[in-house]
């Protein structure tokens, strides 16, 4: 079966959508369940790169700069608020700044 070519455009103006319809911050992996979820986007690590390259396109040119203003303000926000509960709960873990770049934690991780 041949599989169907995403359409970008589409893409980005359900990104807006979602946005749009949370109160107060949303991550760029909310985007990304949302279409996974029904459907118009595979659930990958490459494809959620690719999302994020395909948003960052669509802002600079078809004008979506809250889009990712807003997802890069709340996935910082959530990096401040967790990052010093975590690394103190296992002082020996090191921070990774990708999460679906690496593949499963170790044992004990």
């Amino acid at each position: 079966m041949a599989r169907e070519r995403i359409r970008w455009p589409a893409v980005a103006d359900r990104a807006r959508e979602i946005v749009e319809g949370y109160e107060g911050g949303v991550t760029l992996c909310q985007v990304m369940y949302r279409p996974v979820y029904e459907g118009a986007l595979p659930h990958t690590a490459p494809m959620y790169r690719r999302l994020s390259g395909q948003l960052a396109k669509a802002r600079r040119e078809h004008g979506l700069p809250e889009l990712l203003a807003n997802l890069r303000a709340n996935d910082a926000a959530v990096v401040d608020t967790l990052r010093p509960a975590l690394t103190g709960a296992l002082q020996s873990a090191g921070w990774l700044n990708d999460e679906h770049g690496s593949g499963p934690l170790a044992t004990g991780e």
